[in-house]
């Protein structure tokens, strides 16, 4: 006799609404840290660090889940904000969109050592070194 099969929710199938209470419970943790500072488009990455610390407290989201939650999150902050008028809120969604993925999936990266953050460091400063070196004629004060 065949079994039936049980319609239960996967982990990939968890829905997390606005209305999830993990996805409440979350959104207040992450709103408190985030809320009394202005946010501008250059915020993306504190939403990623401060939203992968809310919801690392939820072993039983998988990671794929943890990081569309983050995402959720932080759209969800910027559409409750009332002191950013529309276009600044596009652009901020905008960065969330193309930007926050990216900057979670590094961050993840660079806790598990897959970066070598010695070497981003040392050709960063290389870098940096050699625009000052190359600025410093223009940048003297004129006496």
């Amino acid at each position: 006799m065949a079994r039936k099969n049980k319609q239960t929710k996967s982990k990939s199938d968890r829905d997390l609404s606005n209305q999830d209470p993990i996805f409440l419970a979350c959104y207040e943790l992450l709103r408190a840290r985030i809320d009394k500072k202005k946010i501008s488009a250059d915020d993306v990455v504190i939403f990623a660090v401060q939203g992968m610390q809310v919801v690392e407290r939820y072993p039983q989201l998988s990671g794929p889940e943890k990081k569309q939650l983050v995402i959720d999150l932080s759209k969800q902050i910027v559409s409750d904000l009332k002191m950013i008028d529309e276009s600044k809120r596009d652009t901020i969604n905008f960065a969330i969109d193309m930007v926050l993925p990216t900057v979670i999936d590094q961050i993840i990266a660079a806790t598990r050592g897959e970066l070598d953050i010695n070497k981003i460091v040392s050709k960063c400063s290389a870098g940096i070194r050699k625009l000052v070196s190359s600025c410093k004629g223009c940048c003297k004060k004129e006496q």
